[in-house]
Order: structure tokens, then sequence, then C-alpha cells
């Protein structure tokens, strides 16, 4: 499945279904977390930008895990 094949019904209803509330995908050239919003909010972890892009890709998944919602891992 990739990202894009998801379309806004199904992902309102991965949403409602498991409090998921975005997507992720750590194995990607530019790791991200895209979340469901209107219009979608995509972070993407460059090398450029971060000294460890995935310990911060990390940070943030850990972060939303604590406050009770989840992502989709597309990986």
């Amino acid at each position: 499945m990739k990202e894009n094949d998801l379309t806004e019904e199904e992902r309102i209803d991965l949403e409602q279904r498991t409090k998921c509330i975005a997507l992720r995908d750590a194995f990607t050239k530019t790791m991200y977390i895209e979340f469901f919003s209107e219009p979608p909010i995509r972070i993407e972890f460059k090398k450029k930008l971060f000294k460890d892009p995935y310990k911060e890709f990390r940070k943030l998944v850990d972060i939303i895990n604590e406050h009770g919602w989840k992502t989709f891992d597309m990986g």
C-alpha cells in the first residue's frame, strides 16, 4: 500500500477505528510522518536538517504514542 492509495474516506475510517492520525515511513529516502489533516501536513526528516534524522523521527512517533494516538507504518 502506498500513501496515495488511501482515499480521504479511508483515512478518516482508519483514524476513527484505530486512533491513527498519520502515516509514517522510516525506510524511504527521506523519512516522513504525514498527518491526516486538511490539507495534509508532512514532516520530512532530512539529513541536512537533523544531525540524526532517525532519532528525531522516533522521538516524534514516541510523543504521538504517549498521548494515546497511533501512526500507520508504511515501511
